[in-house]
């Protein structure tokens, strides 16, 4: 666990995010998912693409592993911000599970500028481009 937080530490990620929770609520339901979503959007100062993401990637906002089948295989992403285990090595299915944890990396991952590794950014994106420029 230590060589993961130092490994992420090194990659960017700020591991106080994850203490700087007071009296959580419980989030089991789809209100309160969004709800914190939204908190995390405004903590950083984020746009409506983040919250439309992480809704879209998590199906409503289903803490699950990936539906999506690729020859055979299940994906290997999951909850909340779908986070891809293969792509990401030190992060663990626990953390991809913690609707917390998950949601304030993939918010420092939009910080950062790496909001592509999301399929339903890249779709947005897309649109959004295509509609700007009249097509």
């Amino acid at each position: 666990m230590l060589l993961q937080i130092v490994l992420m530490m090194m990659a960017g990620f700020d591991p106080t995010v994850l203490t700087a929770h007071a009296a959580p609520v419980e989030l089991n339901s789809t209100t309160t998912i969004a709800a914190y979503v939204r908190e995390v959007q405004h903590k950083y100062g984020l746009g409506d693409d983040f919250y439309e993401t992480l809704e879209y990637e998590s199906a409503g906002w289903q803490n699950i592993q990936s539906r999506v089948v690729k020859n055979g295989v299940r994906e290997e992403s999951y909850g909340i911000a779908q986070i891809n285990l293969p792509a990401h090595p030190t992060i663990s299915k626990a953390q991809a599970l913690d609707v917390r944890w998950a949601v304030n990396w993939a918010a420092q991952e939009f910080q950062a500028k790496r909001q592509w590794q999301w399929t339903a950014w890249n779709v947005f994106h897309k649109d959004a481009v295509l509609r700007a420029s009249g097509l």
